[in-house]
Order: C-alpha cells, then structure tokens, then sequence
C-alpha cells in the first residue's frame, strides 16, 4: 500500500501536497523511508521531484531535517542540499569514522583481556611464607584450633593449584611433613570434632604426591591408620577417594605397616567394598595396589587372602579383567596369580607396582 502511495505521490505537483496539510507526519516519515529505498531505481524526472519533496518537507518543518540525516543516502542528501560535504567525501569519512571506532573498541577489549589476564596469574609466594604458614599449623594442632587449621590449610591448597612454581616451594620448605604431622595430631583426639580440618589435609596431599620421608612416618602412626579406615567407612565419596590414594602411599613405602592396617576393625572390609562399589577408576587401582601389598606381605599373607576369598575377591577380579581399562587390568592379574601361588604353595612372583 505504501509503495502504491510513493508511486502516486512521484507525480504530483507540490502545489497540491501543500493543499493537503491534513496529512500526519508519520505518514509523511513512513512515505520518505519507501522514496529512499526505491530512489536508486527512479527514473530521472521523478528522482528531481522527490527532491523537491524532500526540500519542501524540510522547509515547511513537516519533517525535522536530523530525520533525513540519519536515515537517507548520502546522494540524495547532497542533491537535496541538506549536508555542505560531497557524498562521496561523507562516504569517506564514514569509513575512517567507523575504523577509528573499531579500533578504539578491538584496543579496549584487547587491553580489558590482558588486565584479567594479569589478575588470575596470581603472585609467586616465598619460602618465608610457607615457613610463616607452616609454624601456624603446627600452633593451631597444639591448641586444637580445626578452624583455623582447615583454613590454612585451604590457603596451602589455593596456593599448590596456582602454580607448579608454589608447588615446589611448598614442597622444598617442609610443608608435607607438617602436614602430615597436623593430620596424625588431629587424628588423635575426638574425629568427629576435625573431620573438616582432616578432610582438607588429606585432599591438599594427594596434590602433593609423591610422600615421603618423615610425612609417611606421620601418616602411618596408629592414630592415623585408624583415621584413614574410619574415613574409608564413610559415606562421602570424595573423602573415601583422597583416603585410599593417601593410603596407597603409605602402604606401599614399608610393608611393616600391613600389619598395623590389618589389625584396624573393618579395614580389609572396607578396601572390598571401594572395590565392588567403585568411586572412580583412580580409587579402584590405589585400592588394587593397597590389597596387592597386604596379600604380598610375607608376614601377614595367608591371613587377608582368605578372608578376600571368602568375601567373593575373585569373582571381583575376574569381572575387572573384563570390563575395565588396561591400566587397571593389570593390577587384578597380578593379584590372581597372587592368589592362585598361595593356594598351590608356590613361591610368589616378585612384582612392583
């Protein structure tokens, strides 16, 4: 209907739309849009009345001229004497406008980047920091502070996943001993009352294995032992995770430590549910590494392989083997030829895991 109007409307005089001054402005807006869309197609004595069209809504005020600025092309604008630039000289600076707005906005976007960029990095910490953190620990495990030791030991946390950087210093400046040490120390009083501060300490070392040295020592006292199997009993997942990957550390460096871990009420049980119920991949095979030493130990063999026996281990073992990655395959094999030399009296192959 529009389009009707703008082709009647090329063909009247002036003199008879200044008659009809009835019409609304809008009406006015909305048939200048269709002129300008349809202008490049205009035969060349219409296109010079819709010029005159345009001069004459501009000068009798029917139509603001900022209306035609914004919404016209730059040649008609110029015909119509209502911008002092050549259209092709406006076309020009429009492009150098628009460019400069570019770039200005890729430089700002490019800039705000590398500030959050800067801001996640982080700032490299000191030894004199971890030795600063390390003898709050230790203050907070003599006055039974579990607040204050879950969150520095959250800080140690934040800080290892930061870097490996912070990492190693972590490392180098004693810290996984005395975290293994506030572990063993909370371990000793009332569990119930530092499951949150123990919880962190054994999530924060499996960030920092391998263990070692006197952390191991700490880790495989009898209070610790205890803590770690009463944890593996648990129902949190994630807690029952960092347990048997911290325990396969523990079990692995001194075979001595088998029996202290045998004699806990409900560790053997506890290994053959993570089995039988997995968590995840990486908790089943340090379970499979943990029962490997306890059935290898020359001192307390035959005792945990038949109670794995009776508890249905084997038929475990055999479905491991077939639907399991081969990474982990391995660690069932090993043990059935465990089991099958005990049963038989042949010597046990000599196997590092």
């Amino acid at each position: 209907m529009i389009a009707c109007l703008f082709v009647s409307s090329c063909s009247l005089d002036l003199s008879f739309i200044k008659k009809k001054r009835s019409v609304s402005s809008n009406f006015n807006l909305h048939l200048w849009c269709v002129h300008v869309i349809l202008q490049l197609t205009m035969p060349g004595k219409r296109h010079v009345r819709l010029i005159n069209l345009a001069k004459w809504l501009v000068e009798s005020a029917w139509v603001a001229l900022r209306l035609f600025q914004e919404r016209c092309e730059e040649e008609l604008l110029w015909a119509a004497e209502m911008i002092k630039i050549k259209a092709q000289d406006l076309k020009g600076k429009e492009v150098k406008v628009n460019t400069s707005l570019l770039y200005q906005q890729t430089k700002f976007n490019l800039q705000r980047e590398k500030s959050e960029g800067y801001a996640k990095l982080g700032i490299p910490m000191s030894s004199v920091e971890v030795l600063e953190i390390n003898s709050k620990i230790t203050a907070a495990c003599k006055s039974e502070d579990q607040t204050g030791g879950r969150d520095l030991v959250a800080k140690i946390k934040k800080w290892i996943k930061e870097s490996e950087r912070n990492k190693r210093c972590i490392v180098d400046y004693g810290a996984v001993s005395v975290l293994a040490a506030a572990f063993e120390s909370f371990s000793k009083t009332c569990l119930d009352e530092h499951v949150s501060v123990l919880e962190e300490i054994l999530s924060t070392l499996t960030l920092l294995f391998p263990l070692a040295g006197e952390a191991l020592t700490y880790l495989g006292s009898a209070s610790s032992m205890h803590c770690m199997v009463w944890f593996l009993k648990s129902g949190d997942l994630s807690r029952r995770r960092n347990t048997v990957l911290v325990l396969r550390e523990v079990i692995s460096s001194d075979h001595r430590r088998v029996n202290m871990f045998l004699e806990i009420e409900g560790a053997i049980e506890s290994l053959y549910t993570l089995i039988k119920e997995p968590i995840c991949p990486t908790a089943t095979e340090a379970s499979f590494v943990v029962v490997y030493h306890m059935i290898t130990s020359a001192s307390a063999a035959d005792k945990p392989i038949q109670k794995f026996v009776d508890m249905g281990l084997v038929s475990l073992l055999l479905e491991t083997l077939v639907d399991a990655q081969r990474s982990l395959c391995e660690k069932p094999w090993v043990f059935s030829t465990d089991f099958a030399a005990v049963i038989t009296g042949e010597e046990r192959p000599t196997i590092i895991l």
